[in-house]
């Protein structure tokens, strides 16, 4: 109504009481809902991101939807950033969804959305530069959450035991540590902003038996094929 060509409500979705559905809950309250709230703070444009998405006739008479990898939506909304179109968060404007039903349908997602990322930033993050999307290339070029906790975790782990045997300047894990010890900031901070239900606190105890698992599963996002699109299974 305010005259915005292209807008990105909050995409959330339903758990169902389970501890895993709850942290996904949980993420899809960080990703979905907090980071788009800063960055509309800031007064950078919103990522799209599938569930929520608006669009004016006018917008895609003019840029027809010519996205088709495995994270379509993101795509679309990096090519309507490099025509100058702006998309913006609408907070408050909810649209919620099932969650996916069991683990193994979850983590097919996953893959899809991760993968796809990946595959974007490949291809996408120096002509983001070039063309002065700075904040666009940046959000691409940040790693999942639970593999930068692994990698966190790891760097942390192993600089402290070169430490120990005198291989390594104490100093040096400085930064691994900082950093490892930012994410549980950022989690619960961006929790409260999104004013999560308790149960999202409570699911938090479940998030390091997650991470270990997608250390141990990194293998298959590097060999995903960002042309593939397998529709998530639902109840």
């Amino acid at each position: 109504m305010a005259g915005a060509e292209a807008v990105q409500g909050e995409s959330l979705i339903i758990g169902d009481g389970s501890p895993a559905q709850e942290l996904r809950a949980a993420a899809f309250l960080l990703v979905n809902r907090a980071r788009p709230t800063g960055r509309s703070m800031l007064g950078l444009p919103a990522d799209l991101a599938g569930n929520g998405m608006l669009f004016g006739r006018q917008l895609l008479v003019e840029h027809p939807w010519s996205a088709f990898s495995s994270t379509e939506d993101r795509e679309y909304g990096l090519e309507l950033r490099a025509a100058g179109v702006s998309p913006l968060f609408a907070r408050g404007a909810i649209v919620r969804s099932p969650a996916a039903p069991h683990g193994r349908a979850a983590e097919a997602q996953q893959l899809r959305w991760e993968g796809g990322k990946l595959h974007l930033a490949r291809t996408k993050i120096p002509k983001l530069l070039a063309g002065g999307h700075v904040d666009a290339a940046i959000e691409l070029a940040i790693p999942p959450l639970g593999y930068l906790a692994g990698a966190a975790g790891g760097l942390t782990a192993a600089g402290a035991a070169l430490a120990w045997l005198d291989g390594l300047d104490p100093w040096a894990v400085a930064p691994a540590a900082v950093a490892l010890g930012a994410i549980p900031v950022y989690v619960l901070v961006g929790l409260a902003a999104a004013k999560a239900p308790r149960s999202a606190y409570v699911a938090l105890a479940h998030a390091p038996g997650f991470v270990v698992r997608k250390v141990f599963k990194v293998h298959r996002l590097l060999r995903f094929r960002p042309d593939s699109w397998v529709r998530t299974e639902r109840r």
